[in-house]
């Protein structure tokens, strides 16, 4: 990962975003594996959420 995407990802995760990172070839040979891992992320993510909600 390049220094700029090192610094964009941090500057991301300190306002809570979560950074999913996938290859073309991951896309290519298993776009619904990336599919799942995306949908399996963003449900643990509103989880996790909910918890912190009042």
């Amino acid at each position: 990962m390049a220094k700029k995407d090192a610094i964009r990802d941090k500057h991301l995760s300190e306002l809570s975003y979560h950074i999913l990172r996938f290859t073309n070839k991951d896309i290519d040979e298993g776009f619904l594996r990336v599919c799942e891992i995306i949908k399996e992320t963003a449900k643990e993510r509103v989880q996790l959420l909910n918890r912190k909600s009042p």
